[in-house]
Parts: C-alpha cells; structure tokens; sequence
C-alpha cells in the first residue's frame, strides 16, 4: 500500500501539466491541462482549469500523504503568491503539503538540480522569457516581467520583432524582407494593409491573448533564418544578446565569475536556427567554468515532482 504520493504541477500561460509519482518516485499518472497563468486569464478560470487537472490524480491518491509543488507562470510578486495560494489551498485536502514557486525554479531543478549547494542558472525562452539562477540559497531572476516590461528574447518578442521587420519592409525603411509577405499569410490576410487592420481587430475584441497571438508568428523567423533573410538574423543576433545578458546578469549577481555552475535551457524559443549555440559561445566567453545540462529532454513538471520529493 503507498503512503504517500508526490504531485508536480507546470502551470504556464498557455498550457499545464501535472505528474503523480509514488513513494519510489515512478510516474502513475500524467495529464495535461489548460492555462494556469491568472494574469491572463483570471481568477476564477485559473481556479476551474487547475482543477479540471489535478482532480483525477488527487482522486487517485485518495489523499493519502500528498506533497505537491506548484511550478506557475506570473508567480513574481507577494501579492501574486497570496492568490495562487489561495485557489491552491482550496483544491487541496486538508493534510496535503504543498509548495509554491514560479516556474522558473521547477524548470532549474529539471535542467541543473540544486537541491544540492551547486550552482545553477536556467533561461527560459517561451511565449516570454525568464532566467533564474540559484547558488548555495541565494536566489535572483532576470528578465521575465511579461510582455510590457521585459519578457526579450520569447516568442512574444520574436514574433513581434518579425511584424515590425514585415512594416518597414513594406514602407521602404529597410530592405526588403520575407516577412513583408510571410506576416499577412500566417494571418489569413491579403496583404500587410489587411494584416494592420486584423492586428489591431484582435487587440480590441481579445486584448487578453493579444500576446499569444503575436507569439504564434515567431516560427516565421525560425523559417526566415534559414532563408538568411537579412532581417531575421538581425532578430536572432538580438535575442542572442538579450538572452545572453539575462544569465550574465544572474551570474555576477550570484557571484559565478570564478565558480563552475550550470546553465540549463527550457521552452520551444530555443529551436531557433543558431540561438542556443551563440548563447553558449557568449556565455563561455565570459565564464570559463559554465558547463551545460545535459538534461535537455527534462521538462518543468519533472522538477517539480522532484522539488516535491524534498518536502519534509
């Protein structure tokens, strides 16, 4: 008979998933979800879509013995944890253990474990982006203040990047560039004058996922770059940059220059021609002692459940 059961939950902007391990640590049930970020959706629909989740696995467990950790999305201030803590404590059993954190640390124990007094530094390039780093209980983030304040070197930021190019391509302030043609295309419109007047039709009837709408146009850079559009490298040049001095920046702050420490990457923003290569090349050159995870098919929900595993 188990005992005690460990819950892991990666909930994002876009999506979620949850893993229910047993005593030994084997995996028992997986599931995916809906949304869990509350900035984007809200309160109550962050409430309904975490338990629509982990209801079944709660189930299986017939709550006995749980310890959980929450890894989410648009966790950065107290005031943001009150909330999640909230809607989590209502969900729970009552003799449940539970954790929360931003997603960041979840996706850091899954690419570079530090449970341990090592060193570790994830970036994280999805939707927006984010780079957390841990060294001997010292935590500090850098990026990651959503699309407005700072989220360079994401899909939102990419994507957005690719529009801009796309206009002054078509007003004559650069050379021309594929994305003159590829934006209005991936839009479903006819040309770039259809592509403005839809782009902004979205921002006024659901400004809620405008984000996410212009995140889902970052893969055309992905396709330009292999076409060497001048316009695209110049996109991916600037991610490199931003990407870069995001974990440069928690690294000194951390006191790494002279240490050996871990850098992990997580989020489909990486399968950019050539960007996590130029990443490691920058990063190398300015710390010798950085090596990189080798953990790379870990997603955030498994560090989560191993986070949980640590819960006394």
């Amino acid at each position: 008979m188990i005992n005690c059961f460990f819950l892991g939950v990666e909930g994002g902007g876009t999506k979620s998933r949850a893993l229910l391990a047993d005593e030994d640590g084997k995996i028992i049930r997986d599931r995916s979800g809906k949304a869990l970020n509350y900035h984007a959706i809200g309160e109550k629909q962050t409430k309904a879509n975490l338990k629509e989740l982990i209801a079944p696995l709660l189930k299986a467990s017939n709550g006995r013995g749980i310890k959980t950790v929450f890894g989410l999305a648009g966790l950065d201030t107290k005031q943001d944890w009150k909330i999640y803590d909230g809607i989590i404590k209502s969900l729970l059993p009552r003799n449940a253990k539970y954790k929360i954190v931003n997603d960041a640390a979840i996706a850091l124990e899954a690419k570079c474990p530090v449970i341990s007094k090592e060193a570790g530094i994830v970036a994280i390039a999805g939707t927006g982006a984010n780079v957390y780093g841990r060294s001997r209980g010292k935590t500090i983030r850098s990026v990651g203040w959503d699309f407005l304040l700072g989220d360079e070197g994401g899909s939102f930021s990419a994507g957005l990047k690719a529009m801009h190019a796309a206009m002054r391509s078509w007003d004559g302030r650069m050379p021309k560039s594929v994305f003159e043609k590829s934006i209005p295309k991936a839009a479903g419109a006819k040309n770039i004058e259809g592509f403005y007047h839809k782009l902004y039709k979205v921002w006024r009837e659901d400004p809620q996922n405008i984000k996410y709408y212009i995140a889902s146009f970052s893969h055309l850079v992905d396709e330009a770059i292999l076409k060497k559009d001048k316009a695209a490298l110049v996109i991916c040049d600037r991610e490199v940059k931003n990407l870069s001095r995001g974990i440069e920046a928690v690294a000194r702050r951390l006191k790494l220059s002279k240490k050996a420490f871990c850098v992990g990457f997580a989020g489909s923003g990486w399968k950019m021609p050539g960007l996590k290569d130029k990443v490691k090349k920058s990063i190398k050159k300015e710390f010798p002692g950085v090596y990189f995870s080798k953990n790379e098919d870990n997603s955030g929900v498994v560090g989560a459940i191993q986070l949980a595993r640590a819960i006394h």
